[in-house]
Parts: structure tokens; C-alpha cells; sequence
């Protein structure tokens, strides 16, 4: 299984190696790094989904992805690469998503799939609401 966080919240990366993310093109990844908390150890690494568009912010088009340590180096690397080969195929598309490139494709239309299937927001939020009401008023 391969993480992919698509915001960049934490700086995981300092100089001078941070200095190469604006510098990945489409399906070049970064080299592995060590990174953990504690729960689990993992092997991450920055990878260039899109070109670079000049009107966006130097890190966008970018996600970091995440194996498990416990992998070992070797098997985290051939993930790292087929990972790089094929995942920029799934970016999302610019002008049908407002989270592209970073949301990918699938995870999009599993969002609209799930979104339809639930309903209307509104409808829930209002149904939930006047529970909570009733629920609070019966005591």
C-alpha cells in the first residue's frame, strides 16, 4: 500500500534538498527519505505528477508518497519507481477538478460517486439537526 498526501503541510525536505522539488518534472520523483512518528517508520519521497504551470505555486502538481519501513529499502525503491512511472497518469485534470492535479482522477470520482450516493448535503444536515433538537428537548 502507497500513501499519497497531496498537501504539502509539513516541510520534510530543508536546504539544499528542498531546492530540487520546484525542479521535478512530470513523473521524476526525489530520492527516498526517512521519515516517522510514533506509530510508524516510512519511507517517503516528492513526486511531480503535471508540468509546472507558470500561474500556480512552485509545490503544486507535487504529492508525497509513503511506504512502510518495515518494507525494506529495496522494495520501497521499485514502489518509488513503478510508482513515478505510472501515477501521473491518474492527475487529476484542470478545468474538471478544482483540487487538480493533486486529487487523482479515481479519488475524484469515487468522491462524486460517494457525494450522489448520500445525498444532499443539505437534506442530511437539516434531518441531523432537528434530531439533535428533538433529542436535546426529550431529555
Amino acid at each position: 500500500m502507497v500513501g499519497v498526501v497531496k498537501r504539502m503541510v509539513k516541510a520534510y525536505l530543508e536546504e539544499p534538498h528542498s531546492a530540487l522539488l520546484p525542479r521535478l518534472r512530470p513523473g521524476q520523483r526525489t530520492p527516498l527519505f526517512a521519515i516517522g512518528n510514533n506509530v510508524v517508520d516510512r519511507y517517503a519521497w516528492y513526486l511531480r505528477l503535471v508540468p509546472q504551470d507558470p500561474s500556480w505555486h512552485e509545490l503544486a502538481g507535487l504529492v508525497r508518497c509513503e511506504v512502510r519501513m518495515s518494507l525494506g529499502l529495496e522494495e520501497a525503491l521499485r514502489i518509488a519507481d513503478r510508482v513515478a512511472c505510472h501515477l501521473p497518469g491518474f492527475a487529476g485534470r484542470v478545468g474538471i477538478d478544482p483540487r487538480a492535479p493533486q486529487n487523482l482522477t479515481p479519488v475524484g470520482a469515487l468522491e462524486a460517486r460517494l457525494k450522489h450516493r448520500l445525498g444532499s448535503s443539505a437534506l442530511i444536515g437539516r434531518a441531523l439537526q432537528t434530531h439533535l433538537v428533538e433529542a436535546a428537548a426529550n431529555g
